[in-house]
């Protein structure tokens, strides 16, 4: 350990943090997430890897994950595609590049269809 201090002693401190909810995985998943949501960039999936390489607990992530509204997705879908611009046989194209941010294919299609049929 660096600076002189024992593993055990940091173990005391780590655990004395926890207790005064000064460190919480729920926190750091909660927000690790909202800063991925409010990227717009990423759907669930993606930010369910993204904690889960954060070292965020299964059960942290799946509950964080769940947490996020359907609302959230299809914005951030929608944001996306506003600032990409399709034309009309791109389709494919568009599909391709939200399933690469990892958006579910439900809300891709519905947002696809909204785009494609007001456009």
């Amino acid at each position: 350990m660096k600076k002189g201090h024992s593993p055990k002693v940091a173990e005391e401190v780590v655990s004395w943090l926890k207790s005064q909810s000064l460190v919480s995985d729920e926190r750091k998943a909660t927000t690790f997430a909202e800063g991925l949501q409010s990227s717009g960039k990423y759907g669930r999936q993606k930010l369910r890897e993204r904690l889960l390489g954060e070292g965020i607990s299964e059960e942290i992530t799946e509950a964080t994950v769940a947490s996020i509204p359907d609302s959230a997705e299809l914005n951030a879908i929608r944001n996306l595609l506003s600032k990409k611009k399709y034309s009309v046989n791109e389709r494919a194209k568009a599909w391709r590049f939200l399933a690469g941010r990892q958006f579910s294919e439900e809300n891709i299609e519905m947002v696809l269809e909204e785009y494609f049929s007001s456009g």
